[in-house]
């Protein structure tokens, strides 16, 4: 079975919260981080997530983001 494919948009505490999940499930995987704060912009979203690396890195390019294959958005404001 293939994998959904997840976009986390924000990364407050719910949603880091939500990127530990995704991570954990077998049928999910993150492709996508959308950030509000300049700072988290290049962050790897599973350190953001406090988790180490997951090979995702959040921006705030609208653009960009929008531009991900994904099947589904967790969306946290």
């Amino acid at each position: 079975m293939e994998k959904f494919r997840i976009v986390q948009w924000f990364t407050g505490d719910i949603a880091q919260h939500q990127i530990r999940l995704v991570d954990a499930h077998p049928l999910m995987e993150l492709v996508g981080a959308f950030v509000f704060h300049d700072e988290k912009v290049g962050m790897d979203a599973g350190e953001i997530a406090g988790i180490g690396p997951l090979g995702v890195r959040a921006t705030k390019d609208m653009d960009e983001i929008l531009s991900v294959e994904a099947d589904c958005v967790l969306y946290n404001p």
